[in-house]
């Protein structure tokens, strides 16, 4: 049953304290009242006794003030008879006269007698009186004192009576507030139970998805286990091809680029050695791109250049300049002149010292800066053919997507494809874009909760694209909409960069033509040092790939790599080693550490064993964090880049 509102409980409580404060009230007034009359009747008796009192001895007074005229009178009279009968017997007077006066003097001294004693008596009822009036008076002096004490007790209990009545309202006021937090903690209570009952009901819904998701695993292993076998089964049948295949090259070197090479057919090992090291720019190496035909190696600095590398004689090939800040990130688009077979025959005709090839096997380059701005150069004239404006703050990744196969390898797993292309850049302005590169301007904006460190356009045609954020989050994009499709807490601080298998790179490229069972995996790195391996379709985990003691990830936009095979992740630390984890085990395959004797003059010069040259110091590469790692494709070397712009060549 729900709860009774707020207003339907105050209601009777608040009635109920209004009909017992005004029963106290009155209780203590009738108690009052009480006392006042059980204290006041005893001087009411008391001014009657005395009034009546006054009155009986002004009516004393009176009387004996009339008895005492009265004896006055009887005394002159009794004086005139006596000076009668004096007179009398001086003249002799008759017997019977006599005998009347002294009758009559008898008659008068009984009543000067009675007089007297009347007199008497009126004087002591006048004394008794007198005596009760003062002690009357005196009473009424007691009972005064006691009506003050009494008065003054009334006033003590009046204050104590109003500080009760304050007392009330501030106990009224408390359970009023009380009952309102007692109304706003049943709502909460009731909104607790809600969103537990929608937790309850998520959890049996994740309970099912991962019931299903297991099963669908199985499946999944199933068919990996068929497909290794199968593929098995195609590497001995096509060994003797292979050689055919090597046979007809000059060199000797098969390319994924070719017909006829397959990227299972190529096994890839884990480097254990620096082959060879060199200075590339002044201040850090942001970015590392590798072209698919593995001829090219692109870099880009903190200096605001680019630079274009054979990546066979280490020479440096074109240098591109137009960026104003540093370059945080690269994508190649297309297919030029100079891959393939074609492009390595020109490149073996040609000494060392000759002039590099004018074509390159990509046809635009598209690079991110902290200016605000991408810039996309034609490779061909190294002309600035878009300058992509309206980001507010440094744009610190970027990923093509094409409709035609073909492309490059970008530092973070990424490859793009020829025309028809479109990108996606992210900035710290909390948004992403979607440019349109044929025309040169954005066409979709992606709002973000926080901002995107690196984002990866999702595989085999979909509509769909998973950034990368600085909280910590994985985020699936509907490309057509612009909307948040799906996220999920991926790591404990920022991610720093997403890295797709090269299966699902290969399904990008071909419309989603391939069938491995990584097709779907995607690798994070993040500032919480740990790696992950998630499942695109549900951005589940799938795999933990932990670093051994001392591995720090460098910076927000430190980039790990997946080799050709998907049997390795590599990701650089801040001590300037590289990690290399094992897909199969989970565990750390190859601990490169850097050494002193590596450097050399060209990017593609030296060996391990080599003297410092010029183009860098070998101290200063043991020490510098690695910012940035590309693994090249059909078993090309690790390539890696560092904060002072040192690029090692891993074999």
């Amino acid at each position: 049953m729900a709860s009774p509102s707020h207003g339907q409980t105050a209601s009777p409580t608040t009635h109920h304290q209004h009909h017992h404060r005004a029963s106290a009230i009155a209780s203590v007034c009738e108690q009052l009242y009480s006392r006042d009359l059980r204290q006041s009747h005893p001087f009411a008796d008391l001014v009657h006794s005395h009034a009546r009192l006054q009155s009986q001895a002004a009516t004393w007074q009176r009387q004996y003030d009339a008895e005492r005229v009265r004896v006055a009178s009887l005394q002159e009279e009794k004086a005139a008879l006596l000076a009668q009968l004096m007179a009398v017997n001086e003249s002799t007077a008759s017997s019977e006269q006599v005998t009347s006066l002294q009758q009559r003097v008898e008659q008068l001294s009984a009543d000067v007698a009675a007089s007297g004693r009347t007199a008497a008596q009126a004087s002591g009822e006048l004394v008794a009186a007198v005596a009760a009036v003062a002690a009357l008076r005196d009473d009424a002096g007691i009972k005064a004192e006691r009506i003050r004490a009494l008065e003054e007790q009334l006033c003590t209990a009046l204050g104590a009576a109003g500080e009760l009545r304050a007392a009330v309202q501030h106990k009224e006021a408390a359970i009023e507030l009380a009952a309102a937090e007692a109304a706003a903690c049943r709502a909460e209570v009731r909104a607790a139970e809600e969103r537990a009952a929608g937790v309850e009901r998520e959890n049996r819904m994740l309970v099912d998805r991962w019931t299903t998701l297991k099963l669908h695993q199985a499946d999944t292993l199933n068919e990996a286990n068929q497909l290794y076998e199968d593929l098995v089964e195609r590497t001995r049948a096509s060994s003797r091809t292979l050689q055919h295949l090597a046979s007809q090259q000059p060199d000797g070197i098969l390319q994924l680029a070719e017909p006829g090479v397959s990227p299972h057919l190529i096994s890839t090992h884990a480097p254990s050695r620096a082959l060879r090291s060199q200075r590339c720019h002044e201040g850090a190496c942001c970015a590392l791109a590798m072209s698919v035909a593995g001829d090219r190696i692109v870099t880009g600095g903190e200096d605001g250049v680019v630079k274009v590398w054979d990546a066979h004689r280490g020479a440096l090939l074109d240098t591109v300049r137009g960026c104003l800040g540093a370059v945080m990130d690269l994508a190649v688009l297309g297919r030029g002149g100079g891959g393939g077979a074609e492009g390595r025959r020109r490149s073996s005709s040609s000494s060392a010292d000759s002039p590099p090839a004018p074509h390159h096997s990509f046809s635009a380059l598209l690079a991110a800066s902290t200016d605000h701005k991408l810039y996309l150069w034609d490779a061909a004239t190294w002309q600035v053919r878009h300058t992509l404006t309206g980001h507010t703050d440094k744009v610190v990744a970027v990923d093509v997507d094409e409709h035609r196969g073909g492309g490059i390898t970008s530092s973070s797993g990424g490859s793009s494809s020829s025309s028809s292309a479109r990108a996606i850049s992210a900035a710290y302005d909390r948004t992403m874009k979607l440019w349109d590169l044929e025309r040169g301007f954005a066409t979709v904006t992606f709002l973000c909760h926080s901002n995107c460190n690196t984002l990866r356009f999702a595989p085999g045609g979909v509509s769909a694209l998973c950034s990368g954020h600085v909280d910590g989050h994985l985020r699936m994009w509907d490309v057509r909409t612009g909307k948040l499709a799906n996220e999920v807490a991926a790591h404990a601080m920022a991610i720093t960069s997403l890295s797709l298998s090269s299966s699902a790179v290969a399904a990008r490229h071909s419309g989603g033509g391939a069938s491995a069972a990584s097709i779907h995996d995607l690798v994070t790195c993040g500032r919480d040092n740990i790696l992950r391996v998630f499942d695109l379709r549900s951005l589940a985990a799938k795999q933990v790939l932990r670093g051994p003691q001392g591995f720090r990830v460098a910076s927000n936009w430190s980039r790990a790599c997946v080799s050709p095979t998907d049997e390795y992740v590599a990701a650089g630390s801040m001590d300037g080693s590289v990690i290399v984890w094992s897909r199969r085990t989970a565990a750390v395959e190859r601990h490169l550490k850097p050494q002193a004797s590596v450097s050399g003059s060209g990017l593609g010069s030296g060996s391990s064993s080599g003297s410092t040259g010029s183009g860098g110091s070998a101290s200063a590469a043991a020490v510098a964090p690695i910012l940035t790692t590309v693994w090249g494709s059909c078993g090309l070397p690790l390539v890696t880049g560092d904060r002072v712009g040192m690029v090692t060549t891993w074999e």
